[in-house]
């Protein structure tokens, strides 16, 4: 026999006809009816066909609207269980009341059928009286069958305690127990009689009770629920909680639940209806009803909890119901938003919001403005830019998102640009508007005052102070930038005017500015002196600027104590240690030169422009002593037959002081007092060297070491005897000057005279001639020059030897070099310099021919012919041609406040040897600099030309 469903009978409209429903759970609208099939009579039994279909009466519960609408009959089955209960349920008719008279051979159906017939068109009353009637028949098969549909009949009047009564007495009777006892359950749970109904579960075999426990539940819970006041407060609503724990906790129909939560909010209790809704999520539920569920505890939750919430369910929704993304989507966007409204303006947790915001909406302009704002508040304007600029053009009209690119652009140096949001003719303007342009057109001015460019700066002073004629700032600005352009009347005025308005440290600064430019020097360093004493500490302070482009830092930082100037802190103690090896490589045995030093310097200024200065260095010296029998010293005693008494000195260690005062001012002094160094084959010597310059001429008196070699270094002593003999000094004097050749083009020109003398050698006159025209450019304070240089060199003898009484230095009768020359040297106020120098050029040199001993007296009486042949020999003289260069590179960067370190390295093949010199080192500051203050010549002071 085919597998039979139970339906559970549901009362339709008067027009309905009857019949069981096979029943599936649909989303909380689904409610069923009976269709009419075809009949087939029988003596023992009827059977109904079953379809389903809507009812006009649904259960509504939508995203956002929890009010439910019970349909009537108020039964679905709401577990997928109900099949299994359904089995063996197949509605049956006796054979005889669903055939046509035709079908039966033409006699008349029997009174059962007839009866069936009555049913199965809805006419109940009349079906119950023929039922009724039938009940007693002597046929106790059709007796038990009259009383079913008796009983069927009655529950379609609604006469369920009558019914009740029938269908016990059928389950007592045994008669078809597996659809009449279900049916009893259903009469006895309409009816509200749940503890005769959970007797007779309890007769159920085990695997249909627990299916009908839980019908029993919702049935109970949808009885009540009916019987519920629609004004019940939250003393009634909670009672109802109480009374249906179970069916909470088992997820029976939980549209009820989510409308008891409802109601429990609008009745004033909102945490217990909040505790209902949590509950509920715990529960297998349609998409449609967790989302409506979900949507009211976004309502009623903390924020945060309520989007951490919001986050967990997410992925089985979208897997349930992919369709409801958006609106999911649109619960969290609200969230988020909601809660970034909330978060202080500028916070990291705003900041993150936005980011959570722009991940589900891309283009939310509220999110992009406050990640944009708080870009640029961090100070990410590159990519706060990004973000205004793409709001701006999605709103062009809108001020905030064009002040926010305009203030990103400012702040990352793009004023061209910044104003372009306002040059559209959208925006009004006001007052908030017009004090960006101010800041705009006051970094342009500043900007382009800053790189020279005054014609542009002075362009920007003027828009500036047509939007605000009181503006003294700009004024001042203003006068100085038509100071830079040369317009002295214009400048002068201006500054007289702002001077009458509100004197103040900058206007007397650029008044003596004025003057210094009218090229009257004199009459600006009388003046810069007296406001140097001013008792007015701000007038003192406004000639730091006027003294440091002057080259005299030490003096500008000492009268200006403003924290933000480059040259803070230039007059405070500082030391410097640097380490260097130097490399002389020539043509002769003993020329060559190793040199490795450490000079330690401290440096503390006193009065105003004063300091001095200490310098201590330790040197080690090496060089080649040639073969064991050198032809150095007195050779001719060895060819004479004395024997060789000692080696020549090939590797010691010196130490070398050194004391220094520097004075600024309109003459720059700097006056160096040392000696040669100590340790040496030749008792040290005084040095000293005292420079007075100005910008554009200096003089140098001098007493220096002369570096070539150990001899011309420290000495040497004699190997074939016991004298010693070398340790140069140059002595003489030095000037030179700088011509300006109008626009950017120089000619600057030196020449010195120098007298050598040592310990027993041959004394020696020098005369050098040096000049150069060029041409400096700037690029950002940068200095590019370039041009030619020439170059010239005399000396009265040739001493470039190592037999005793000479000095071991390069001394040629004439050298002359030609070529050209570039340097590129950046500014100071940088926290970095550095400074590279490049020339080559034609290379001419004449060495004169020498004699082997200067200082011998001629007399050879005794000597054996070789030693004679010696002792008045001469050194050859010489002719040399070549291509020469010289490539020196220096530099240091500021490390930290207190910290800077640097180097410096040359190569130089400019006379008949090559030598390279590389060294680094540091600079330790007693106080924090901000900037470089000055460049070191560290050539000068290591090199060769230096008493150092």
């Amino acid at each position: 026999m085919p597998r039979l469903f139970l339906i559970v009978i549901l009362f339709l409209s008067a027009s309905a006809l009857h019949g069981l429903a096979q029943v599936r759970q649909e989303p909380l609208d689904q409610v069923l009816r009976s269709d009419p099939q075809p009949a087939r009579q029988s003596v023992d039994d009827h059977t109904q066909g079953v379809t389903q279909r809507r009812s006009d009466e649904q259960v509504r519960t939508g995203a956002h609207d929890s009010r439910v609408e019970l349909s009537e009959p108020p039964w679905e089955y709401a577990s997928p269980e109900d099949a299994d209960i359904l089995e063996g349920w197949e509605s049956r008719f006796p054979a005889a009341a669903a055939k046509s008279p035709s079908e039966a051979g033409g006699s008349e159906p029997s009174a059962l059928a007839q009866a069936w017939q009555l049913y199965r068109r809805g006419n109940y009353a009349s079906a119950s009286k023929a039922f009724a009637a039938l009940t007693a028949s002597g046929n106790r098969q059709e007796a038990l069958n009259a009383r079913l549909g008796l009983a069927y009949s009655l529950i379609r009047q609604d006469r369920l305690d009558q019914a009740i009564s029938h269908l016990t007495h059928l389950v007592d009777q045994g008669y078809r127990p597996s659809e009449t006892r279900l049916a009893l359950n259903y009469a006895l749970m309409q009816s509200g009689r749940w503890s005769e109904a959970r007797a007779q579960i309890a007769q159920l075999p085990s695997e249909k009770r627990a299916i009908w426990e839980k019908r029993l539940l919702e049935a109970r819970l949808l009885k009540e629920y009916q019987s519920l006041a629609p004004t019940a407060g939250p003393q009634a609503l909670s009672a109802f909680l109480n009374t249906h724990a179970k069916a909470l906790a088992d997820c029976v129909r939980p549209d009820v639940f989510h409308d008891i939560a409802k109601r429990l909010a609008e009745a004033g209790a909102p945490q217990q209806a909040t505790e209902v809704r949590r509950r509920l999520l715990n529960c297998p539920l349609p998409p449609d009803l967790r989302q409506g569920i979900l949507a009211e505890l976004m309502n009623s939750l903390p924020d945060e909890e309520a989007l951490s919430l919001l986050q967990k369910e997410r992925p089985g929704l979208w897997q349930a119901a992919s369709t409801s993304a958006a609106e999911l989507d649109a619960l969290e966007l609200q969230l988020l938003k909601r809660r970034m409204a909330d978060q202080m303006q500028d916070s990291d947790g705003r900041a993150r919001l936005a980011e959570e915001i722009l991940k589900l909406s891309p283009a939310d302009p509220d999110a992009l403005s406050a990640l944009a704002w708080y870009r640029f508040n961090r100070g990410e304007v590159a990519e706060a830019e990004k973000l205004f600029a793409r709001l701006a053009q999605e709103d062009p009209g809108k001020k905030d998102y064009a002040l926010g690119l305009a203030y990103a652009r400012l702040n990352s140096g793009k004023f061209d640009t910044a104003l372009d949001p306002f040059d559209r003719g959208l925006i009004a303007e006001d007052a908030e508007i017009r004090s960006l342009r101010q800041q705009v057109y006051r970094k342009q001015a500043a900007e382009a005052y800053d790189s020279g460019q005054f014609d542009q700066a002075a362009l920007c002073l003027e828009k500036l102070l047509a939007l605000d004629p009181t503006d003294e700032s700009a004024k001042e600005l203003l006068a100085w930038t038509r100071y830079r352009q040369g317009r002295w009347d214009e400048a002068r005025a201006l500054m007289e005017e702002s001077f009458s308005a509100k004197p103040s440290p900058s206007l007397v600064a650029g008044l003596l500015g004025i003057c210094t430019a009218a090229g009257d020097d004199n009459r600006a360093y009388g003046m810069a002196d007296r406001l140097a004493s001013d008792p007015d500490p701000e007038i003192r302070a406004s000639m730091g600027p006027f003294f440091f482009d002057r080259g005299a830092p030490v003096t500008a930082a000492q009268l200006d104590r403003n924290p933000d100037r480059c040259f803070r802190n230039a007059d405070s103690p500082r030391m410097e240690a640097f380490v260097y090896h130097r490399s002389k490589q020539g043509d002769g045995k003993f020329g060559d030169i190793e040199e490795t030093a450490l000079p330690i310097t401290f440096v503390y200024p006193t009065a105003l422009g004063n300091q001095w200065s200490g310098t201590l260095t330790p040197r080690y010296l090496s060089g080649n002593g040639g073969p064991s029998t050198p032809q150095a010293g007195r050779y001719y005693r060895f060819l004479d037959g004395a024997a060789k008494k000692q080696n020549l000195e090939d590797s010691l260690f010196v130490v070398q002081p050194d004391v220094g005062f520097a004075m600024e001012g309109k003459l720059h002094t700097d006056i160096h007092i040392g000696t040669t160094p100590f340790n040496g084959p030749v008792d040290p010597t005084p040095t000293f060297e005292a420079r007075v310059s100005a910008s554009d001429w200096y003089v140098d008196v001098h007493r220096s070491k002369v570096k070539d070699s150990i001899l011309s270094y420290v000495g040497q002593k004699d190997p074939y005897g016991n004298d010693e003999w070398g340790r140069v000094t140059r002595n003489g004097i030095e000037a030179g000057k700088t011509w300006p050749l109008g626009g950017k083009w120089w000619a600057s020109g030196s020449a010195g005279f120098d007298y050598y003398m040592g310990d027993s050698v041959w004394d020696n006159q020098a005369v050098h001639l040096d000049t150069a025209v060029g041409q400096t450019l700037l690029f950002d304070r940068d200095e590019v020059s370039y041009g030619l240089f020439a170059t010239a060199q005399h000396f009265r003898r040739n001493s470039d030897f190592y037999t005793y009484g000479h000095g071991g230095y390069y001394s040629p009768e004439l050298m002359t070099m030609v070529g050209p020359f570039v340097r590129y040297r950046t500014a100071i106020c940088r926290g970095y310099w550095f400074d590279v120098h490049a020339s080559a050029g034609w290379l001419h040199q004449r060495l004169d021919s020498s004699p082997f001993y200067p200082l011998f007296d001629g007399d050879t009486a005794g000597f054996t012919p070789a030693a004679a042949a010696d002792a008045n020999g001469e050194y050859d003289s010489d002719t040399d041609n070549k291509l020469g260069f010289n490539l020196r590179l220096q530099g240091m960067k500021l490390i930290t406040p207190y910290l800077a370190a640097g180097g410096f390295a040359s190569v130089n093949n400019s006379a008949d040897y090559t030598e390279w010199t590389a060294g680094i080192g540091i600079q330790i500051f007693f106080d924090p600099q901000n900037l470089f203050w000055a460049r070191k010549d560290m050539f000068s002071e290591f090199g060769k030309s230096s008493n150092k």
